[in-house]
């Protein structure tokens, strides 16, 4: 080669280069309209391999592409979708910021008419008082079916398990009490989700948390607008939304005990038509062993849903939208209210008593409703839902034990006092035989229906909105009961006699209400007012056959009836320290209903909150002062907390509820490519009651000024931590519980028959496999505690032991 022709070639080498340098994408990803970064967003160039994962400041870093045009696009769950066309030439960089919208749906949801789908920067700060949201990414990286395990990270919530699954929750707030959530108003979708809320609301059927979008919590004075219960807070649940664009979702998993679980989902929008059709379901084998027996103590849930929506364009000069929703549940799990005695407890906590071999429960719950969304100027709404709600459930469980000479003890006090009853304790385990009716196995077979219209309207200019609403409800339930009777033949149940349905109890308990409320908020410079007012107006309604009237002719029909108008005033102010912190404050009153019994009270309470909020970048910070000072705290006969059974309420004279929430949410950078998330939650309670009286009900019993309310942990601590990178991410969940009382008993009492502190540790992690498909794997107890929930209603129960498990999550 020539000197000539060697540099030719290196020329034409050279001119190679620079024109096929390479250039790098970077930028920083934020929430629309405001300075809030966007941490594991997924930053693609469409139709190449290239990609990035942003880092806890929002920072992505797109290396090694040529010259050209491209399409950049984000893809993230809970936020619109980006998409840009961007241009390189000659291996110029490309700086871009991207802002993201968070998902936008016109669902009758809690806080405002056109929802955030994540409640990140646009919703914590403005939020009236305390409030939180678990959006659709939090649900996803958690990937629990527990419902417990997800708002265990919630300050001013109390939680008591049961069966370990979180099938049938006992949630409070603020010291409310927490049997079966009977407490709390829980929505679905803004609509009322307990079976009988008014009538019976107790929480035998409740949202399954696997199929949410997002769940959202209310504390203080704004729960007013919703109702009936406005002590404690509000739960919302959100459904899954109908998408924009053809999309779905597909999640996979197994574990310890049998445990499967699917849940799929897929929607489209043409057109001024869109839909989503959802299918989920859980099922178990179950943790614990019946003694003697092959049957397995499991669940297995099913859930469907549709939804259909027509809407006119985004553009149009009045929007209108009408959606229909439909979906139903079924339930066969084999779960008793039979516990253990203590000693067998701790020696064996994961038995079963043989006689609980036939308990189960089977239920079956439909929701229908019909949206209607009327937005003819750009600040005013109206907005109307219909709904029907079903549920039918019965749970088959033993309830009484009979002895050879014909004495009858219910299974609490057996397992309090075993060796007070020998016999019937022998006959439990299935030690002795007994050929005759010794097994009563009560057959607890309920209807519910409810049924109802709300409406509300908006309208907002500069500075000020109101709001107005109101909802005519009916709900029932349909008691109508039997007891079959077993004998316990060589550790075999033999059916001796069959019950006869209404014998047991043959009952209606409805309730009609009226409610309306009206709601005033104001913003001036940097203070804010939200004032407002409710009205509940219920007649509330017993109807008795008796036990005798199967056939319900009316012959020895008995009826009782309670009525209630209570007016409910509430208001909260904030001032805005700067554009990231706020103190705030509210008071309003309480109300529970009181149920059919003439004599019973409403539950009525003043509250008050004092706080202060922090949302500066990658910290969100809230500290609240909480006091619930009731006038007549009301007291439930539920089997599920130890009573009877009858499931009325009493009057509990005064009380008060008062304490302390944290809440911690922090990401520091330790790598280029990795950071450490901080989540810390701490409730401190003081639950006590302020009155000397004498009660029926066996967890009060003789109750002095000053004793503390049972089953309410004075302290809960919660913190997440762990290094998540742009792939790969590893977690640590430490729950600490502390010591509950099982009776009203003074605070310095030790009692051998409280429910132990406890601390409980759970380990996940997750991979990247591609930008839409995720494998996740995590360990439940992680320490195999052995620990107690309850000894209510019968015997003590056991919390779930070490549970592993894998899960495949795909969407498109």
């Amino acid at each position: 080669m020539t000197i000539r022709g060697f540099f030719i070639i290196s020329f034409l080498l050279l001119m190679q280069n620079i024109y096929s340098q390479s250039s790098t994408i970077k930028g920083v990803v934020l929430i629309d309209g405001t300075s809030e970064s966007v941490s594991d967003a997924y930053i693609f160039i469409e139709g190449s391999s290239y990609y990035d994962i942003t880092n806890a400041n929002g920072e992505f870093s797109i290396n090694n592409v040529k010259s050209g045009k491209y399409s950049i696009r984000t893809s993230i769950l809970g936020y619109q979708e980006y998409s840009s066309q961007i241009e390189i030439n000659n291996g110029q960089d490309v700086i871009l910021n991207i802002n993201i919208k968070e998902m936008i749906n016109n669902l009758p949801l809690v806080q405002i008419n056109a929802q955030s789908g994540t409640g990140g920067a646009l919703g914590a700060l403005d939020s009236p008082g305390s409030s939180h949201f678990i959006s659709k990414k939090e649900l996803t990286k958690l990937n629990s079916t527990n419902i417990h395990e997800i708002l265990q990270f919630i300050p001013g919530i109390q939680l008591q398990e049961e069966d370990g699954f979180g099938l049938r929750p006992n949630i409070g707030l603020r010291g409310t009490g927490s049997e079966r959530s009977s407490k709390i108003t829980i929505l679905e979708d803004g609509i009322l989700a307990a079976p009988a809320p008014y009538a019976a609301p107790s929480a035998y059927y409740f949202p399954t948390v696997s199929r949410m979008e997002a769940i959202e919590i209310l504390k203080g004075a704004s729960q007013i607008k919703y109702g009936p219960f406005t002590t404690g807070g509000v739960i919302n649940f959100i459904s899954t939304t109908i998408p924009n664009e053809f999309s779905g979702n597909l999640n996979m998993g197994f574990g310890n005990f049998g445990m499967r679980k699917i849940h799929a989902n897929v929607g489209d929008k043409l057109n001024g038509f869109s839909y989503i059709l959802e299918g989920a379901q859980i099922l178990s084998t179950g943790f614990k062993n019946i003694l003697n027996s092959n049957k397995n103590t499991g669940f297995d849930k099913k859930d469907w849903l549709v939804k259909l929506k027509y809407e006119t364009k985004a553009n149009s000069k009045i929007y209108q939208s009408v959606q229909l929703k439909y979906a139903e549940t079924t339930e066969h799990s084999n779960e008793t209210y039979l516990g253990l005695t203590k000693f067998d407890f701790d020696s064996a906590p994961y038995q079963r008593y043989l006689a609980s071999e036939n308990d189960a429960m089977d239920t079956k719950h439909r929701q229908t409703s019909l949206h209607y969304l009327l937005n003819p100027l750009t600040n005013l709404y109206f907005q109307t839902t219909i709904y029907f709600n079903s549920f039918s459930r019965n749970w088959y469980k033993l309830d009484k034990v009979q002895n050879q000479e014909g004495e009858k003890t219910n299974i609490a006090s057996i397992l309090s006092s075993p060796d007070n009853y020998n016999q019937e304790y022998s006959l439990l385990n299935g030690r002795t035989s007994l050929e005759q009716e010794a097994l009563y196995i009560k057959a607890n077979n309920r209807n519910y229906y409810s049924e109802g219209i709300q409406s509300k309207i908006n309208y907002s200019i500069e500075n000020q909105d109101v709001e107005f609403g109101f909802r005519i409800h009916y709900d029932q339930m349909d008691r109508f009961q039997w007891e079959d009777k077993y004998g316990m033949i060589d550790q075999n149940l033999m059916l001796m006699t069959t019950g006869i349905p209404g014998t047991e109890s043959n009952l209606i308990e409805s309730a009609l209400a009226y409610s309306s409320y009206a709601k005033y908020s104001i913003k001036h410079n940097k203070l804010g007012l939200d004032i407002g007012i409710r009205n509940e107006n219920i007649s509330l309604q017993r109807l008795d056959y008796g036990k005798n009237d199967t056939e319900r002719i009316g012959t020895q029909r008995s009826t009782r009836e309670n009525d209630v108008n209570v007016w409910i005033p509430g208001a909260s102010l904030k001032y805005e320290i700067n554009s990231s912190q706020q103190i705030f404050s509210g008071i309003h009153r309480g109300f529970s209903p009181p149920g059919s019994k003439p004599d019973t009270k409403p539950e009525l309470s003043v509250n008050y909150e004092l706080g202060y909020k922090i949302q500066q970048n990658a910290l969100f910070g809230s500290f609240v002062l909480f006091r619930n000072n009731y006038s007549n705290l009301l007291g439930a006969d539920f089997t599920s907390s130890g009573g009877t059974g009858q499931g009325g309420f009493f009057n509990g004279g005064a009380s008060v509820a008062q304490g302390v929430e944290l809440g911690i949410a922090y990401r520091k950078i330790i790598l280029e490519n990795y950071y450490v998330p901080i989540n810390i939650q701490y409730t401190y309670t003081d639950a006590k009651f302020l009155s000397n009286f004498e009660s029926d009900f066996e967890p009060w019993g003789t109750v002095s000024k000053g004793d503390l309310i049972p089953y309410l942990s004075s302290n809960t601590f919660n913190i997440r931590t762990g290094i998540n990178g742009r792939k790969v991410s590893f977690n640590v969940t430490s729950n600490f519980i502390g010591e509950m009382k099982t009776t009203a008993e003074p605070k310095q009492i030790v009692n051998s028959e409280n429910i132990e502190a406890r601390w409980i540790h759970n380990f996940d992690c997750s991979y990247l496999i591609t930008k839409r498909t995720t494998l996740q794997f995590a360990i439940h107890n992680l320490t195999n505690k052995v620990y107690s929930v309850a000894n209510r209603p019968a015997g003590w129960r056991p919390g779930a032991p070490r549970n592993i498990s894998l899960s495949l999550n795909h969407h498109f």
